[in-house]
């Protein structure tokens, strides 16, 4: 079963390594350019500053042996712009450079920097100009220059290594991820499953908490949850068991109306009483059930006023069956209010016994009145005798 728990914790960590991604993709790369391009330009300005402590002549002997150290091409200006050498550009005429723009920072800063196309050398180049002072005044200017593309190059060599060390960082902190993101997932997936099937009644064994930690404390609270709910379930199951016992023991008919007035519990003592398969009660009004005039009034009397009725009416066919009836709420009983329960007493031998003795009355009067009458008749022929 696929646990969404652990795909929401491991995308969370998935979004983040991105994120860290994303965000040194666009904010931190222009930063690292910005300050290789610098540390080149610093490295540049380092250099000429050493060269312009050298005489013009050493400058001149050295130009190609400066270059090579220095990683740029040097080219050596007179104060007043004219190319007295260049590392690159040996053997042609160049134009006059006192106009370039690092060149006139340079005589007014003592160092100037600039970026811009090199017509000479058709590509973009960072140059930097540092001036060569001698006592009160300037005898002329040391130019180094670096292609862009070299720097780039250098970016690009910086860029694949911090990819690399982000990739060997990613690949243990995925995996990482993914341990820990399982740890928390699969306690709270056995959990569920330990839920589920105490929700379709089976009662699984505890489960063991791993750790100490919060899952394994709440692991600890569910497994004494669910052994004190089943022992609260036992125990009632227990006093259901009873009361069922002794509802369906009882040689009093019993049956509960819902909320709706329909029969939705009875005992076995009624279904002796009236002689009904479960059927023909259960889920059925009274008056269904019993197909009973007086019942149905006596219920009627009930829901009218509120209070315990009791009635005495007849069943069957031929009314051979005559049951006294007591009807009530069920009151004090969670989950019970509305409902009501009804209870039938047997009482035909009651009105057998009641109609053989009026029988026997009548009977009896009858045989006495007769010998009375006539002795009465011998009483009064002998009156008047």
């Amino acid at each position: 079963m696929k646990s969404r728990l652990f795909f929401k914790i491991f995308a969370t960590y998935l979004i983040l390594v991105l994120l860290v991604m994303a965000v040194m993709e666009f904010f931190l790369t222009p930063k690292i350019r910005e300050t290789i391009t610098r540390g080149v330009m610093e490295r540049m300005i380092g250099h000429g500053r050493i060269m312009a402590l050298m005489t013009m002549d050493e400058m001149l002997r050295k130009v190609t042996e400066l270059a090579a150290r220095s990683e740029a091409r040097i080219t050596i200006i007179d104060a007043a712009g004219k190319v007295l050498a260049d590392s690159s550009w040996k053997d042609q005429k160049m134009d006059n450079h006192l106009n370039r723009s690092e060149v006139q920072e340079a005589r007014l800063k003592g160092q100037g920097t600039a970026i811009r196309y090199s017509r000479t050398l058709q590509q973009s180049m960072l140059y930097v100009a540092v001036a060569v002072p001698e006592k009160d005044h300037i005898r002329g200017y040391v130019r180094l220059g670096r292609s862009l593309e070299e720097v780039a190059l250098s970016i690009e060599h910086l860029y694949r290594s911090i990819y690399l060390t982000l990739f060997l960082i990613t690949i243990p902190s995925l995996i990482l991820a993914f341990l820990f993101a399982r740890n928390i997932a699969s306690p709270v997936r056995r959990l569920m499953e330990l839920t589920q099937k105490i929700r379709a009644g089976e009662r699984p064994p505890p489960m063991m908490a791993e750790s100490d930690d919060e899952l394994g404390r709440l692991t600890q609270d569910i497994n004494f949850i669910i052994e004190e709910q089943q022992e609260k379930i036992r125990v009632a199951t227990e006093e259901k068991s009873k009361l069922e016992a002794a509802f369906d023991g009882m040689v009093e008919g019993v049956l509960t109306l819902d909320r709706d007035n329909r029969i939705d519990q009875f005992n076995r003592g009624l279904r002796k009483m009236v002689g009904k398969q479960r059927a023909d009660i259960l889920g059925k009004t009274p008056l269904e059930a019993f197909r009973s005039a007086d019942l149905q009034v006596a219920y009627l009397h009930f829901r009218e006023t509120g209070k315990t009725v009791r009635q005495e009416v007849a069943l069957g066919d031929e009314k051979s069956l005559f049951l006294d009836v007591n009807i009530s709420a069920i009151k004090g009983y969670p989950g019970n209010e509305g409902k009501i329960m009804m209870v039938f007493h047997d009482v035909t031998r009651l009105k057998q016994l009641e109609r053989m003795r009026m029988d026997f009355v009548a009977n009896v009067t009858h045989e006495i009145r007769t010998p009375l009458t006539a002795i009465i008749g011998y009483i009064e022929t002998l009156q008047h005798g």
